[in-house]
């Protein structure tokens, strides 16, 4: 299932749409500052030292309007000791941890400092409640997006 994820999260990240936050069909307006700019492309950087794998994404990109645009980016091959995965990047990044099951799922899902939303999708009752119950988020998602929740 992981390849499978993986692929359809690639393809949804290269199309997003970037561009002025007003025009119609945004996805992905800009960040903040040119600060804010500079530090995700510093955790670009740092997801290759980490060794994670990058797919696509992750650059500045030059738009019509002058500001501080950024595609989104996807990174496979990491694991819940390296930085991208323990700090709030605010990015449009996303870093794949690939889990052995659901045990080892739920430990990472609640070894975070941060813990603001997390999801399950799954057609098991059983594991759902247990996924509920013993996620330690703020939002608990079942089968359904956790992006926009917070």
């Amino acid at each position: 299932m992981h390849d499978q994820f993986v692929d359809k999260l690639v393809a949804r990240a290269t199309a997003m749409k970037v561009g002025h936050a007003l025009e119609v069909g945004t996805q992905i307006g800009p960040v903040v500052s040119e600060q804010k700019l500079s530090e995700n492309m510093a955790y670009v950087d740092l997801a290759a030292k980490e060794g994670a794998e990058h797919l696509c994404g992750g650059e500045r990109l030059e738009m019509v309007t002058d500001r501080y645009y950024m595609m989104s980016g996807v990174f496979v091959g990491t694991n819940n000791v390296m930085r991208i995965n323990r700090e709030d990047m605010f990015a449009p990044l996303a870093c794949v941890i690939p889990v052995a099951g659901y045990d080892e799922a739920l430990h990472v899902v609640n070894d975070t400092n941060f813990g603001l939303t997390s999801g399950i999708v799954t057609i098991n009752l059983a594991r759902a409640t247990h996924f509920r119950r013993n996620a330690k988020t703020g939002c608990v998602m079942v089968n359904l997006p956790t992006a926009g929740t917070d």
